[in-house]
């Protein structure tokens, strides 16, 4: 057996490498507001609503698809008197005669925002976060349950409704006659032109261009955001395997998801298994390139690894993206240079 002595170069460089490694600042920010189904199957069938009218669901269903993604699943009756309640709100919203699109759109958001409504959380480790059911039971939540349950009503009452995407957060775009609407979930369905949005999240061209964000998502997006709030809240109680079960079946339904390539690559580096970081934090910043967060922790995982130049670059370009955060800063001074 070949064993390494203390004083030998190679051990000394190894420990250094090991000692900076272990004291590098993680900024583990867990960047979303943007929170599986069993197989995320879409369900879509005519339900009774408590009033029984059937009701014939466009497909996919999202609130269906939503309730069966629940962490702690629901039984199939209560799933059906949570789409019942649904059907039913909708039908209190529905104006008595004929009106048009914007007249719809205003009286959906004259209840959803009203005192019978829903009331907007930033908190983003209460339940309502993960799950809808909770949204439904409680009437609040965050940007992720409450754009689902918005989709739900807009679904049943007609109107052509989307969630839409920024690095960390969703808001909803209604299509009308005389162009898209676009409706701010946290603040009383308050209309924010893209700009702000892009300018807020320093969102970059080509990651518009891409469709990364700001494009109107598929039911299947939606749920992959769900998914990847799940994915969050199962780490934070440590449960890593499962937390990576949730980003990768997020991925399958939304390779562009950029916050579950970036939690994925915190939750790796923790694991140990760095390789696979810097692969999911490579694939974020691919998509998102002026998240300072991503360089600032693929250069954690680099550092790991023994690519210090690597790790280097990554901090000082997190410093561009976003001068004096803290983290790059702290650790660039541990490297020993700037």
């Amino acid at each position: 057996m070949v064993t390494a002595d203390d004083s030998s170069p190679a051990r000394h460089i190894g420990h250094v490498l090991a000692a900076l490694a272990c004291d590098i600042i993680g900024a583990v920010l867990r960047s979303t507001c943007l929170l599986i189904a069993c197989g995320c199957l879409f369900l879509s069938c005519a339900r009774q609503s408590p009033s029984s009218v059937a009701i014939a669901r466009p497909e996919p269903d999202i609130l269906a698809a939503a309730l069966h993604a629940e962490t702690t699943p629901l039984s199939a009756a209560d799933i059906d008197h949570l789409l019942a309640e649904v059907d039913a709100e909708a039908d209190s919203i529905r104006p008595a005669s004929p009106t048009t699109p914007a007249q719809l759109l205003a009286a959906l958001n004259r209840h959803f925002f009203g005192p019978d409504g829903f009331t907007a959380l930033q908190d983003l480790t209460t339940p309502e976060n993960t799950s809808v059911a909770a949204v439904l039971e409680n009437r609040r939540g965050t940007c992720m349950g409450l754009a689902i349950v918005y989709l739900a009503l807009a679904e049943r009452l007609g109107l052509s409704a989307h969630a839409v995407a920024t690095p960390v957060h969703l808001f909803m775009r209604v299509e009308l006659p005389d162009g898209p609407r676009n409706v701010e979930l946290l603040e009383e369905g308050r209309e924010l032109p893209d700009d702000i949005y892009r300018r807020r999240n320093r969102i970059s061209e080509s990651s518009i261009e891409r469709g990364v964000f700001l494009r109107d998502l598929t039911n299947d997006e939606v749920i992959a955001h769900l998914l990847s709030n799940q994915g969050i809240a199962l780490s934070r109680e440590n449960r890593l395997d499962d937390a990576l079960a949730r980003y990768d079946r997020a991925l399958k339904l939304a390779p562009q998801l950029v916050v579950a390539w970036y939690n994925r690559g915190i939750d790796l580096t923790t694991a140990g298994r760095l390789d696979g970081a810097v692969a999911s934090f490579d694939a974020a910043i691919d998509l998102h390139p002026n998240d300072a967060q991503a360089h600032n922790n693929r250069g954690i995982a680099k550092a790991r690894l023994g690519d210090m130049d690597g790790a280097r670059a990554d901090w000082q370009r997190a410093l561009e993206l976003e001068p004096g955060i803290r983290e790059a800063e702290e650790n660039l001074r541990k490297l020993g240079g700037s």
